[in-house]
């Protein structure tokens, strides 16, 4: 399994242990052969800030955002298991939080995915201005569309209060706006908070869709009325000439189907194949 004694201890959270492994020579980054994990990748993990500040004593700064086998560094680890004062000391010693992980993510991104808005309210205030929008790559998306497509709907508020745009577009490649990865999602409280936050229901991606067109494709019936009610307009064709209605149509979505077939605004569309 590769468990060197620093590690056991560090896994053991005693520190005590710890400190007389170092002073007889122990090193802090040799990591266990099974994942690539140092003793700070044990900390970012349980969360163990005492352990941490010992063996951080014993490195340099650029050794803070050493990679494990599964392409993690420490503070990714802490940002997906809630570790926020791991995080800080961690920030303290230089960790970067844009460094993109296996996943191609950065710590910013994996703590809106964990909707974890005491992550969020310690590092955006000083941190946030790193999140760069890398407008012209593809699968690059800003803070605000990652929160969006969460479960949860506190970090999404709290970016919105900061004033970051709701109608911004991800990347220049894909063009999508929060809202699309909010109906994406299925989430409907993160829906209803962009639009009354004055997101524009009809924006269209890339290939012409508007939330409209995603919300039928993910059946979602609720979604569909409430975007309705915020004057979404399901008979806008994409770029393949199709619009939401027809979509449901091929979908042979009766509910959604019954639905706009009840809307005064859709009473020239041919529901003929209904």
């Amino acid at each position: 399994m590769g468990w060197t004694p620093l590690l056991w201890a560090a896994a053991q959270s005693d520190a005590g242990m710890v400190q007389r492994l170092i002073d007889c020579g122990a090193n802090v980054l040799k990591a266990k052969k099974q994942d690539g994990f140092n003793v700070l990748h044990i900390c970012g993990m349980s969360g163990d800030a005492r352990v941490l500040q010992i063996a951080l004593r014993a490195c340099e700064k650029r050794d803070v955002d050493i990679m494990c086998e599964e392409g993690y560094s420490a503070a990714h680890l802490a940002c997906m298991r809630s570790n926020m004062d791991v995080l800080n000391l961690l920030i303290e010693n230089g960790a970067d939080l844009v460094k993109r992980n296996v996943s191609d993510s950065t710590c910013f991104d994996e703590l809106l995915k964990q909707d974890d808005l005491d992550l969020l309210e310690c590092i955006y205030p000083k941190y946030g201005h790193l999140q760069r929008r890398q407008m012209r790559e593809p699968g690059q998306f800003p803070m605000i569309h990652i929160a969006a497509g969460a479960q949860g709907s506190k970090c999404l508020k709290y970016l919105i209060d900061k004033g970051e745009h709701v109608n911004q577009i991800c990347n220049e490649h894909d063009k999508a706006t929060p809202l699309h990865f909010a109906v994406l999602a299925q989430n409907i409280e993160n829906v209803k908070l962009l639009l009354k936050n004055g997101a524009n229901p009809n924006a269209r991606d890339t290939i012409g869709n508007n939330s409209m067109h995603f919300a039928v494709m993910v059946e979602n019936l609720p979604i569909v009325k409430l975007l309705d009610d915020f004057g979404c307009d399901a008979s806008v064709k994409n770029d393949s000439e199709m619009c939401a209605i027809d979509v449901a149509q091929n979908e042979g979505n009766k509910d959604i189907m019954l639905h706009f077939m009840a809307q005064q605004k859709y009473k020239n569309f041919n529901f003929n194949n209904v």
